[in-house]
C-alpha cells in the first residue's frame, strides 16, 4: 500500500495527492474516476473534509 500511496494513488482520508504537487491536485486514482464520472470532484465540506462529484 504505501508503494501505491507515494505513487499518487490517495489515501482513505482524502483524494487529494499527499505527496508533492500541485495544491489541491488530486490522486491519479480520484482523476480517472472524475472522467469516468464525468463530473469534477469539488470539496463540499472542510472539517471533516468531504468531497462529492459535480457538474461544473
Amino acid at each position: 500500500m504505501q508503494v501505491i500511496k507515494e505513487q499518487g494513488e490517495g489515501t482513505a482520508v482524502s483524494p487529494e495527492n499527499p505527496f508533492p504537487g500541485e495544491t489541491g491536485e488530486l490522486a491519479r486514482f480520484y482523476s480517472f474516476r472524475e472522467i469516468f464520472h464525468g463530473r469534477k470532484l469539488i470539496r463540499v465540506s472542510g472539517n471533516p473534509p468531504q468531497f462529492d462529484f459535480q457538474v461544473t
